[in-house]
């Protein structure tokens, strides 16, 4: 069974954010992986142990969250992450 997992990458819940002009301020932000998609990783993971096969991160985002993908996701049990990273999304 392959299990495909959506993950986003956001502010952690106690980083203080700045407005700044059209977006936020990014530095001083620290970045983690979602805490309800933390829960799905998990799920994941507990069904590949339950019933096989490999379980697959997708994000949509900046090439620097593989950190974050890594640390949150594979290091839980995920087998593989992949990042769709394009200036355009930004």
């Amino acid at each position: 069974m392959n299990i495909g997992v959506c993950v986003k990458v956001t502010p952690d819940t106690d980083t203080r954010i700045k407005v700044q002009g059209d977006g936020i301020d990014p530095s001083g932000i620290k970045w983690i992986v979602s805490p309800y998609d933390q829960f799905a990783v998990e799920e994941g993971v507990k069904t590949k142990e339950t019933h096989g096969g490999e379980v697959t991160l997708y994000s949509v985002g900046d090439a620097s969250w593989q950190t974050q993908l890594r640390g949150s996701g594979l290091a839980v049990g995920g087998d593989k992450a992949v990042i769709v990273a394009d200036d355009a999304l930004a």
